[in-house]
Parts: structure tokens; C-alpha cells; sequence
């Protein structure tokens, strides 16, 4: 297995969930799910996993939402109802913090999704083979463009081998929290996705993506470019199930406005907030002081000290690690 390059650490066995640096757990026996309130409509449970196609033709799923963690909970759910189905799976989810190490998460994607699929208990030995012996005659295709990893080790061995898959049951690739991806490389990532799942449709196979992330216009828009046919699903918002999530949808115009804009201007805007945050808190603490009765501006002065003391700590951590991915970028090409 180590033709897989970075995914060839994941454990043979079984179904897993993974992630962009290479974190694995089973699902039904490490089930954390952070909002056990989130289920998905029957209608789009059956749709995602289901033999025929549904009248509208519907080959890509994406679900989303304005609170990431909601999100996260979705992409869980799906993956998760996919297993229990025992349907041939292969699924990634992204998570923020590592995708600050583009150097590890480069060459992950498409590897991680044909490792999946080979090792998948619902796979045939033939499937196996041909995806081994497509990294084998070209061990280089980690490295090529999202079109061509996805082409020679996801659509090309499915194709090769569809008339020994599972009769009564999809294929399904699972996608979830996509704005963690970087956001100049989130529409290829949809784009390419999608592509293959059409192409294995035209090609007789039964193939299917359910993507789930923020539903920042970036991201929504680049479901407009592709010609596969979609089907949008937002996450119920009435009822945030926590004070985070409700902050979230009450700050959520301006994050969507952040999260449309350059790599430059995101990052402008975050140091700016630090910086309001650093100079806020003091200037709020010393008019407290005068301001309130006793014991009020002793509280206040402490919550003022404490704050800057934690902020101090995180500051310099938040620094190094933004300097590292900016330089990165200079380094390694953007690319998944």
C-alpha cells in the first residue's frame, strides 16, 4: 500500500472517516456528532443511496448551512447512513486547522478517496488491482492536475470494473466542510468532483457526491459553473443549537463578505481584528475602572488582565502559523 504515498497510512480495514491530514475513526463506534439534532429529510436519504436515479437525475448532493459545525454534523450524518447501507464509500472531510499545512494536504484528496474505495469491504478484488496497478504504472499521478488523479485512479478503475459492483447500491463520495478548503481552490475541488461523477454516470456507473460546507456565495456559485445536474439542500437555521451558532448567523453577512474576497484582503481583515481586539479591551477595562461602582471595575479590571494575558499567548501562535501558511503558498502550488 505505499503506492498510496500519504494515504497509504490509513488502516486496512473496514469503513473510515478521514480527513485532510490524515486522521481516521470509524464512525459507529466513535460517534461524536456535535449537534445530534441534525437528520437529513427521508427523501434525501433514499435519493443519496438508492439503485435508480430519481426523475430529476440528480448526481451531486450538497448540503449546507451558516455554522460549521452544524455543517460538520450533516457531512457525518451522511457518510455515516451511507456505511450503514453498506454502500461503497470514500469520504474526506477537511478540517480548518489542517488545512494550514498545505505541504501535507497537497497530494491527499483524490489518493485518500481511491484508497477508500480499494480497501472498502464492498469493493471487488478487481478494483483493488486496478487502482494499485494504475499507481504503479504512473506513480506520479499524485502530483498531476485534480482532473487527471481523478480520471486515472477514481473513474477509469470504476468503469474497468462496473459490472462486478454491487447491483442494488451507488457509489458515494463524500465531501464534507468544503470551506476549508483554500477558498482559490474550493471551485476546482467541486468542479472536478463533480466532472467524475458524471463522467462515471455516462459511463453506466452509478456514482453520486454529496458535498456539504458553508453557504458562503463563493462556494454556492461554484455549483452555477458545473453542468451536473445539482440538488441544494440548506440545513434548517431556524433553531442555532448553540450561542456560537447563533453568534455565527448574526455575523454570517460579514463572514460571507470576507470569505468572497482575496487571500490578501481575508488575511488584512484578520490581523485588523486582532489589532481592534488588543487596543478594544484595554481602553474598555480603564472606563470600566472609573466608571462602575465597586466591586463591578474590580471584575472588570480582571476580566481585562486575563484577557490580554490569553491574548498574549495566542497571538504569537496565530502569527507563526499564519506567517507559515503565507509562505507556504510561495513554496508548494495551491493546488489539492
Amino acid at each position: 500500500m505505499q503506492a498510496f504515498n500519504r494515504a497509504r497510512n490509513f488502516v486496512v480495514s473496514g469503513c473510515y472517516f478521514v480527513d485532510n491530514g490524515g486522521g481516521r475513526r470509524e464512525t459507529l463506534s466513535e460517534d461524536h456528532i456535535s449537534n445530534p439534532s441534525a437528520t437529513l429529510a427521508g427523501g434525501l436519504v433514499s435519493a443519496i443511496t438508492s439503485n435508480n436515479n430519481n426523475a430529476n437525475n440528480e448526481l451531486v448532493y450538497f448540503i449546507h448551512g451558516i455554522s460549521p459545525s452544524d455543517v460538520r454534523a450533516y457531512g457525518e450524518i451522511s457518510a455515516k447512513h451511507c456505511k450503514e447501507e453498506h454502500v461503497l464509500l470514500a469520504s474526506v472531510f477537511f478540517r480548518r486547522l489542517l488545512a494550514v499545512f498545505p505541504a501535507e494536504a497537497k497530494r491527499r484528496l483524490v489518493p485518500s478517496l481511491a484508497y477508500q474505495l480499494a480497501v472498502s469491504p464492498y469493493a471487488p478484488e478487481e478494483l483493488k488491482i486496478e487502482i494499485l496497478g494504475a499507481l504503479y504504472a504512473e506513480p506520479d499521478i499524485p502530483e498531476r492536475n485534480l482532473a487527471i488523479q481523478f480520471e486515472k485512479l477514481i473513474t477509469r478503475p470504476l468503469q474497468n470494473v462496473r459490472e462486478l459492483l454491487q447491483p442494488n447500491s451507488p457509489v458515494v463520495f463524500v465531501l464534507d466542510s468544503v470551506q476549508n478548503i483554500d477558498c482559490d481552490a474550493v471551485g476546482d475541488v467541486i468542479r472536478a468532483i463533480a466532472q467524475a461523477v458524471e463522467n462515471l454516470h455516462m459511463q453506466g456507473v452509478n456514482a453520486k457526491a454529496v458535498i456539504t460546507g458553508v453557504g458562503y456565495d463563493r462556494i454556492v456559485n461554484s455549483f452555477a459553473d458545473i453542468h451536473t445536474t445539482t440538488r441544494n439542500y440548506p440545513a434548517p437555521i431556524s433553531n442555532p443549537s448553540s450561542f456560537f451558532s447563533r453568534t455565527r448567523s448574526a455575523a454570517f453577512p460579514f463572514l460571507n463578505w470576507k470569505y468572497n474576497r482575496s487571500e490578501l484582503v481575508q488575511r488584512g481583515v484578520e490581523i485588523g481584528s486582532v489589532f481592534a481586539v488588543l487596543t478594544g479591551l484595554p481602553l474598555t477595562s480603564m472606563v470600566g475602572i472609573f466608571i462602575l461602582p465597586t466591586p463591578l471595575n474590580i471584575i472588570v479590571w480582571g476580566f481585562g488582565i486575563t484577557s490580554m494575558l490569553g491574548l498574549g499567548f495566542a497571538v504569537p501562535i496565530g502569527i507563526g502559523l499564519v506567517a507559515y501558511k503565507e509562505l507556504a503558498r510561495l513554496v508548494w502550488p495551491r493546488s489539492i
